[in-house]
């Protein structure tokens, strides 16, 4: 053996006692880098490869031999990307796949075309999630989506890689438990064209703070405001030219804190949100959303305990004249009082079963109360 030979045993020798020395992905991949690409063998790639799997990306490609592309293809389908082209055959490329759909993205460019996506998908409808999304047709996903979910409404496995809007709006319409609207949102890609307003509705009546996860540009009225009537604190994610001042009122009714999100344009102008704060200043005391609502729209509201100038009024009706735009007090006796009430409860419950459209709250034939007094007015 001459001294060459000689060496270069000795260095192959050092090189592997080096190797076995290593500790972890870092000082593998130091020591990767540290050999000359001239010392580097096969048998020394594979070695490094079987220690840490993850460095196949840096080996060389002409150290990546059949047998090592096939043996990192079934531990990491996508380590097809590092797979040098000339070995990417369909037996290897199949191999991946069955590993990882994401290897789909890696195929040929011979291999990607429609009619072998579609053999991908018939095969196994996960692999949608590895077709490029706009290579993903309505066949496709229907495909996978019949045999996955259509199946079994528990599997949620290919809704993220669907394209098709009908079919991500049955899956919102079928599910009522809060927390899998929730999952499913967090799992959807932010697209506009995925989640559009109808989805949007459905999965927002369900689960309000889902309405973070909905583009700007599904946001519609209608989603604002069933976000914020099912969750008031949904109205930070509502785009500001749709904070109506209905919307205000009902966030700032449930809590206080919520004004910061009032434009100061609602805020100042006239308007059934700017009112409930000119109600609030006379009652001293707030009142609820419906309350507010009946008032603004004429119906008289009563409550109890208001102090004024003139004393602390046991029970009264509220009164608001919206042509002369004028608020008054009437005072009550307890057992009108009592009877009001239950009428506004049942306007309000009747509300809530309509979706708060409005109706018209009958008043009875009112007792002329023992004792007066002359309503305040603004």
């Amino acid at each position: 053996m001459t001294d060459q030979e000689k060496q270069h045993t000795q260095r192959k020798e050092n090189y592997e006692q080096a190797l076995e020395r290593c500790d972890g992905y870092t000082q593998t991949l130091n020591f990767l880098n540290s050999i000359p690409s001239e010392d580097l063998t096969l048998g020394l790639a594979e070695r490094i490869f079987v220690k840490e799997p993850e460095l196949f990306y840096r080996i060389p490609d002409k150290f990546k031999d059949r047998e090592l592309c096939d043996t990192a293809v079934r531990y990491d389908g996508s380590y097809l990307k590092y797979v040098p082209e000339a070995m990417k055959t369909w037996e290897l490329c199949m191999k991946a796949i069955r590993r990882s759909p994401y290897a789909i993205a890696h195929l040929p460019v011979s291999m990607k075309n429609p009619e072998t996506y579609l053999r991908l998908v018939r095969e196994n409808p996960r692999n949608l999630k590895g077709v490029p999304r706009q290579s993903r047709t309505s066949e496709m996903c229907r495909i996978a989506f019949d045999n996955t979910y259509g199946k079994n409404k528990t599997d949620y496995s290919v809704i993220s890689a669907l394209t098709d809007p009908s079919m991500l709006y049955q899956v919102f319409r079928e599910q009522d438990d809060p927390k899998k609207i929730r999952f499913l949102m967090d799992i959807l890609p932010h697209d506009a064209a995925l989640i559009t307003p109808k989805v949007a509705l459905e999965a927002v009546r369900k689960n309000s703070e889902v309405l973070n996860c909905v583009p700007p540009h599904s946001i519609t009225a209608e989603v604002a405001e069933a976000a914020v009537r099912n969750w008031p604190e949904a109205i930070q994610w509502v785009p500001r030219k749709l904070r109506t001042p209905d919307i205000c009122l009902r966030a700032a009714t449930c809590r206080r804190e919520l004004s910061v999100y009032v434009p100061d344009k609602i805020a100042k102008e006239r308007n059934i949100y700017s009112f409930h704060r000119r109600v609030e200043e006379l009652l001293r005391q707030p009142l609820d959303y419906h309350r507010y609502k009946m008032l603004y729209e004429g119906k008289p509201v009563c409550t109890e305990c208001v102090w004024t100038r003139c004393g602390v009024i046991d029970y009264c009706e509220v009164n608001y004249n919206p042509n002369k735009n004028r608020l008054g007090l009437r005072i009550l006796t307890e057992s009108a009082y009592r009877e009001r009430r239950q009428q506004q409860q049942a306007y309000k419950a009747g509300q809530n079963r309509h979706g708060d459209t409005d109706t018209a709250l009958r008043r009875p034939p009112q007792k002329v109360p023992q004792k007066t007094k002359r309503g305040l007015k603004w």
